[in-house]
């Protein structure tokens, strides 16, 4: 019977060690498509105009292990990375703990290298995982967004946006 016991723990420590423990690293690595709508207001000729767009933008995170943060790109559908501010372009995260975190950034979105907006964005990160506690999905929503300043089509543009994504394999540009 003692020898049961030892074996039944050490089959329990060996299942409990084997699994994933670092889930704040869960999505090191992974791809997002972006689909970014954008409502506001642009100074134009007259004043100021109402306009609105949308853009499909892509974000890799990588996992940054000597500050615990997650870094952050943002490309445009063809692939050409969109300048962040390096002293935002990372968050901390309690996805150790957590399927799911709101994140408190600034990001710039664009759609070419005229049309861009920078924001103050509060988000939802919500991860799912497979039996074996691997990264199944994740999904990226938008709480709220405020553009601060912008460009679209030659005026500068401010307003509001909403940004819903998904974890992909791979951007189209590789």
């Amino acid at each position: 019977m003692k020898r049961f016991s030892y074996l039944a723990i050490f089959v329990i420590l060996l299942v409990f060690l084997s699994a994933p423990v670092a889930f704040g690293q869960a999505l090191d690595g992974k791809w997002f498509q972006l689909k970014v709508g954008f409502k506001g207001y642009a100074f134009g000729t007259g004043g100021l105009d109402k306009i609105s767009g949308s853009a499909t933008n892509y974000m890799l995170f990588t996992w940054d292990n000597i500050n615990s943060v997650y870094n952050y790109s943002i490309y445009q559908s063809d692939g050409i990375a969109i300048p962040q501010d390096l002293a935002d372009a990372s968050f901390s995260t309690d996805l150790l703990e957590y399927e799911e975190t709101a994140i408190n950034v600034r990001m710039a979105f664009g759609r070419d290298d005229t049309n861009y907006i920078n924001t103050n964005l509060t988000a939802l990160i919500k991860i799912k995982r497979d039996s074996q506690s691997a990264l199944k999905s994740a999904t990226f929503t938008s709480l709220g967004c405020q553009v601060y300043d912008g460009e679209m089509d030659g005026n500068t543009a401010f307003g509001g946006c909403t940004i819903k994504g998904k974890t992909i394999q791979f951007p189209p540009f590789l």
